[in-house]
């Protein structure tokens, strides 16, 4: 157990105990020394004590046996403290049965002291082991998520610690457990609750002032641990769980940069650091400009400037420390097609024979594609070349002994019914028309030897064709031969545009919905909804998130009343996705994850992939809900459907597993758990794929690129997986080059900026080679190099490609995509830099009007406005600037402390400082106190510079 309250002076790591904290720490000792207990004695005739673990200001720690239940216990006795109020708390942490905190098993009473009987945990303290040895900065935060999310348990059942610091966090087993609730009370308490006024003194001036000092006027009314204290803990107020935020942001802080945030000798000077904000990090070990920022709102003064509670603490610290790339792994399978009846004549005959059932594979696949990727050439050629022949001939065996195992089981042993074995062979023809159309490939496109590999890895899967229970559950079709045949055809090239978008080639699936889309075959039930499916693929690539989302709806709904789970699940694993990563809207995704659990339990049996990907998708999203523990066990449940198959949707799996456990702090089974993904990926695709240098780059970026020697290493080999690839012109390679551009752009490795504008060169060549100049990812890739451009100054030419971006946007995407709008937006925000006040404002309003189209109400709608209010003002177009800054202020997003309410605020005031400088001066103050919240000095310069030159 750590040491109960020593605690160091307030200004740096601790040395040496502090006179201040000692003279606390007195304060709230009860008048007479607590009986002491030595080796042997016992409890309640119970409790053994084998040895005094540690004494401090709030009490004793012993070791113990309990011999009932043969377990060691941690046992305190507390100074003074109020027997009623422990009850209480006992009772509050023992429903808590959280692996990040240490249990509470008992609370009584001897000898006049309240005593708690804990959990005994041989660890080692928080502060011991970050000193044990060099810890990266993902070791750190892994640590600090655990512990956290300890704290958030134990505010969801109605407690605040009060004492968050190194010292009260033990490490066993690489778990961090949270512990010492001596002081914790319930929420909204304030310190004082249980002081006597009688026994209060006066704290000396120290002549400081202001309001984190002016309170402090009884040392009662202060419990805790100075150096860790919230403001409000300091000055007696109301204290809720936002004060356990504070003091975890400057552990966090404390653990990072090696140094606490808030510097000062005593109270008085800590009350003056703390109102002056964080102070700068020191330089040397680098940690992301995105997790400092998250953690100065955590030390925010105010506590109403703070995240809301921790798991949002957590959950933005998480995707601060965290950024991953696409992985073209098709959770659900690159393709998936449904049993479907299919009309082929009598099933018995005088005498049956299934030797030569099958045997229509032997033409249907185009066996002369290995050796044409082997004569076009390149690094990857002859790896190539054998895994797509190995593919093929796998396939086309299996497809035979399915074949034929479907004819004995209805020819020769009875034991199918002739509409079963119509089924079977339907199945087995969509299946083979699919694996058709996937690798019809062009002579041109040969030379893409990386998508090729990555087809021939996940070809579709025949095993549900010979199952009868699936085969029995198979969406009916019409009974119409031609209408069968038509419809059979269209599935397959559907189903085959689902693997096209996968692997970046919407433009196949494009020509695929035009082909069928206007056909009277498009309205049978079983193309309608795999129809619906690609169409609201095809918008997310196109980044159209409000149509795609209405799509996936209309395909799962269109799905489930067919019972076609073959597309059914896709559209809940898409729809949780878009619900829960790309909106962030925690209430539809619940809806979803709940829907989508429900369709996997009677849907598993009947196509374990697509279960699979619905289970993965979902582990992601609890991940990202700061629900780690059970992100783990939906990725189990999707490993455990597609073990034992060496398969890209197990990899997929594998990576959501390895991302929960590494989110719980479980570093070393986090890491073995990637690396295991990691070979699975090698040897199904090659050592040399460009899918596994994305996945390298994937778990570079997990880790901090500055400090951390693995970051290092993975990013490493997946530039040397680039360096091989020559001059293969493929898609893959192309992510790699733009994941390894980002790795360098986000971790702010100003020195590599040249090699990230590099990179992104050569994706944009291999993009315009493998997709067209007009494609939307090369001016997703023009748009990145404009921001270098911007980051060089270099304004003009930062222009230049992003109308160069889109102009491809419009053309490819069409003028509304809301794709369209980001860059507009980006375009007027450099054109204002440049003072092009018109080019910049039509820019703007053509983001408005598209904003307000497709994601009206969002954040992202509330920074078009505002950024047309910003041009219009600059422009002296005053009365459009106050329109379009109020219908900002208007919008329930702009409310939120992370959004531009202080901007649109700002620009209103602007707008009336001529006409209504009354109204102006409380927009621009209103304006002021946000961005003085969020920690931005030079906006709130801003508004003081506007106020200045105000009446008042």
């Amino acid at each position: 157990m750590p040491d109960p309250d020593s605690d160091p002076d307030l200004s740096a790591p601790p040395a040496a105990p502090d006179p201040l904290d000692q003279l606390l720490g007195a304060a709230v000792r009860a008048p007479a020394e607590l009986p002491r207990f030595g080796p042997g004695d016992e409890l309640l005739g119970r409790f053994k004590i084998e040895r005094l673990v540690g004494i401090g200001g709030m009490g004793s720690v012993y070791l113990a046996t309990d011999p009932t239940l043969e377990r060691q216990v941690a046992l305190k006795l507390h100074h003074g403290a109020d027997t009623a109020r422990l009850l209480r708390e006992a009772v509050a942490m023992a429903r808590l049965a959280h692996p990040n905190v240490i249990a509470v098993y008992e609370v009584g009473e001897i000898a006049s002291q309240a005593f708690v009987v804990m959990e005994y945990v041989a660890g080692t303290t928080l502060r011991a082991w970050h000193g044990a040895a060099p810890r990266s900065t993902r070791e750190v935060l892994a640590m600090l998520l655990g512990a956290g999310a300890g704290l958030a348990a134990a505010h969801d059942a109605g407690l605040v610690h009060r004492d968050f610091k190194p010292e009260n966090v033990l490490v066993a087993g690489g778990r961090p457990r949270v512990g010492d609730f001596g002081l914790a009370r319930g929420s909204q308490s304030r310190d004082d609750d249980d002081v006597d006024p009688a026994t209060a003194n006066t704290a000396p001036d120290d002549g400081t002032s202001g309001k984190l000092v002016a309170s402090l006027t009884r040392t009662g009314a202060v419990l805790g641990t100075p150096a860790y204290m919230a403001p409000e803990q300091i000055t007696g107020a109301i204290v809720d769980a936002r004060a356990d935020q504070f003091a975890f942001c400057i552990v966090a802080w404390e653990l990072l940069y090696g140094e606490r945030p808030f510097a000062g000798a005593d109270l008085g000077a800590l009350a003056r650091a703390i109102e002056a904000g964080p102070r700068k990090p020191p330089s040397g070990p680098r940690v992301r400009a995105a997790i400092r920022r998250v953690l100065e709102r955590g030390l925010a003064a105010d506590p109403a400037a703070r995240y809301p509670d921790m798991h949002e603490l957590l959950a933005a610290l998480r995707r601060a420390s965290r950024s991953r790339l696409p992985l073209a792994l098709g959770g659900a399978g690159l393709v998936a097609a449904g049993a479907l009846v299919f009309a082929l004549g009598p099933v018995h005959g005088s005498k049956p024979s299934c030797d030569g059932t099958g045997a229509e594979i032997a033409n249907a696949l185009p066996r002369t594609l290995p050796a044409r990727i082997l004569a076009a050439g390149g690094p990857l050629a002859v790896d190539g070349s054998t895994r797509v022949a190995t593919a093929i001939d796998n396939f086309a065996t299996r497809y035979r002994a399915v074949a034929q195992g479907a004819c004995r089981a209805a020819k020769i042993d009875h034991a199918w019914s002739a509409s079963l074995f119509q089924r079977s062979q339907a199945c087995l023809t969509i299946r083979l028309r699919t694996a058709s159309a996937l690798l019809s490939i062009d002579r041109a496109a040969v030379a893409e030897v990386p998508d090729l590999v990555q087809i021939a890895a996940h070809l579709p899967v025949l095993d549900g064709c010979l199952d009868p229970a699936t085969l029995a559950a198979s969406p009916a079709l019409p009974a119409d031969p031609a209408e069968l045949d038509a419809a059979v055809t269209a599935r397959a090239q559907l189903d085959a545009a689902t693997g096209q978008i996968t692997l970046g080639r919407a433009g196949d699936a494009r020509a695929a919905v035009a082909r069928i889309g206007g056909t009277p075959i498009a309205a049978l039930p079983i193309v309608a909804d795999r129809l619906l499916f690609v169409r609201a693929a095809i918008a997310n690539v196109d980044d159209r998130l409000v149509e795609s989302e209405q799509l996936y709806r209309d395909a799962y709904f269109a799905a489930r009343a067919i019972d076609d789970v073959e597309v059914l699940l896709p559209a809940v694993a898409a729809l949780i996705q878009l619900s829960g990563e790309v909106r962030e809207d925690r209430e539809a995704a619940e809806g979803w994850i709940r829907n989508g659990l429900a369709d996997v339990e009677r849907a598993q049996t009947r196509t374990p992939q697509g279960a699979a990907g619905v289970y993965t998708i979902a582990a992601q999203i609890r991940t990202l809900q700061d629900q780690p523990d059970e992100g783990a066990r939906l990725a189990r449940l999707a490993v455990a459907l597609v073990d034992g198959k060496r398969s890209l949707s197990l990899a997929g799996a594998l990576a959501a597993l390895g991302e929960a456990r590494c989110a719980g702090g479980h570093l070393a089974d986090c890491t073995a758990i990637e690396n295991r993904a990691l070979e699975l990926m090698r040897g199904l695709l090659g050592p040399r794929h460009p899918q596994v240098g994305v996945q390298l780059t994937n778990m570079a970026l997990e880790r901090e690129y500055g400090t951390d020697p693995e970051a290092l290493a993975f990013a490493t080999e997946a530039q040397s997986i680039l360096d091989g690839a020559g001059g293969t012109s493929s898609v893959a390679v192309a992510r790699t080059e733009v994941g390894l551009a980002v790795l360098i752009i986000e971790n702010d490795v100003a020195a590599q900026y040249g090699k990230a504008r590099k990179l992104l060169d050569d994706g944009r060549r291999r993009l315009v080679a493998a997709l067209g100049a007009d494609h939307p990812d090369v001016a997703q890739i023009d748009g990145d190099l404009a921001l270098l451009d911007n980051i060089d100054g270099k304004q003009a030419q930062s222009v230049v490609r992003l109308r160069t971006a889109l102009a491809i946007q419009q053309r490819a995407l069409g003028p509304d995509a809301t794709r369209v709008a980001d860059t507009q937006y980006n375009l007027a925000a450099t054109l204002r830099e440049l003072a092009r006040y018109d080019e910049a404002l039509a820019a703007a309003r053509d983001a408005v009007a598209i904003d307000a189209a497709h994601r009206a109400g969002t954040a992202v709608h509330v920074q078009s406005l505002v950024m047309a209010a910003m041009i219009e003002n600059l422009a002296g177009q005053h009365a459009a600037a106050y329109a379009d800054a109020a219908a900002a202020l208007a919008l329930p997003a702009a409310k939120h402390p992370e959004f531009p309410h202080g901007w649109a605020a700002m620009e209103a005031g602007r707008a009336l400082a001529a006409k209504d400088p009354l109204h102006a001066r409380a927009l621009l103050e209103e304006a002021r106190g946000v961005f003085v919240a969020i920690k931005s000095d030079a906006r709130a310069a801003e508004c003081d510079g506007l106020l200045a030159h105000l009446p008042r």
